[in-house]
């Protein structure tokens, strides 16, 4: 009597509603940023310390450096400040250039000739080479925080 006439309803599934379950494409983008997270975040934090160190680095080195060649301390003030005047000046031609180059080849390109130019510091002898070689590695460094930070590729 009683079993006909109730209407039966579907039985309840255990896993999520399917609105919520998770697409193909989402899991393909999560497994994608877990593994670019597990790879490539330990070298950027790495090369983001190596930019750090050579930053401050002439801090360091002024302290016989400025004695040993007769530097000033406006030499040294202005040394400082033209690291930063290539950063600055070069952050968006830099980050254009690594859109179109790809991430790779630009940031290895970018390791290797600002190693080359922290290398040449051996070989400053007066103020105008100092200057030469302060800018031009405040050049290289100057898209990797802005890309990094922002997440952008």
């Amino acid at each position: 009597m009683f079993g006909s006439a109730v209407a039966r309803s579907p039985p309840m599934s255990l896993g999520p509603p399917e609105s919520i379950a998770p697409r193909p494409a989402e899991t393909l983008e999560r497994t994608t940023l877990a593994k670019v997270t597990r790879r490539l975040l330990p070298f950027l934090f790495l090369l983001y310390i190596v930019c750090f160190l050579d930053r401050v680095n002439v801090g360091f080195a002024a302290l016989q450096m400025n004695q040993a060649l007769g530097f000033s301390s406006a030499v040294y003030g202005f040394d400082a400040g033209i690291f930063y005047l290539g950063y600055v000046l070069f952050e968006v031609p830099n980050n254009l250039i690594l859109a179109r180059v790809g991430a790779r080849r630009w940031i290895a390109r970018i390791m290797i000739t600002w190693g080359l130019l922290a290398a040449a510091m051996m070989f400053v002898g007066g103020p105008l080479s100092l200057y030469g070689l302060r800018f031009l590695p405040g050049t290289h460094p100057a898209h990797l925080a802005p890309r990094w930070v922002s997440g952008s590729s």
